[in-house]
């Protein structure tokens, strides 16, 4: 399981470029900042941090995370030893 979860992320960032991972990044650190804030409240402070991400641009990698944490949920659990995932 772990290793099929391994090449699918894999698979999904190895078509970014760094723009993209960039916002990402972004993403991740801003979920982490403000955890249960939501999406809304997310896509506006990647926009306030990074004012060249437009918030559409903004609101399609708070998509992606949300995605990819969905799909990663159980093996992030199982490596963290929690039983939450961030979601929006």
């Amino acid at each position: 399981m772990h290793i099929s979860t391994g090449n699918s992320i894999g698979r999904k960032f190895g078509k970014r470029g760094v723009r993209d991972l960039e916002k990402i990044s972004t993403v991740l650190y801003v979920t982490k900042e403000a955890r249960d804030l939501g999406c809304k409240v997310w896509t506006r402070r990647i926009s306030e941090l990074k004012p060249y991400i437009s918030y559409d641009e903004a609101k399609e990698a708070v998509r992606f995370v949300d995605e990819m944490f969905r799909e990663t949920g159980p093996v992030i659990r199982e490596v963290r030893g929690t039983t939450s995932v961030p979601t929006g």
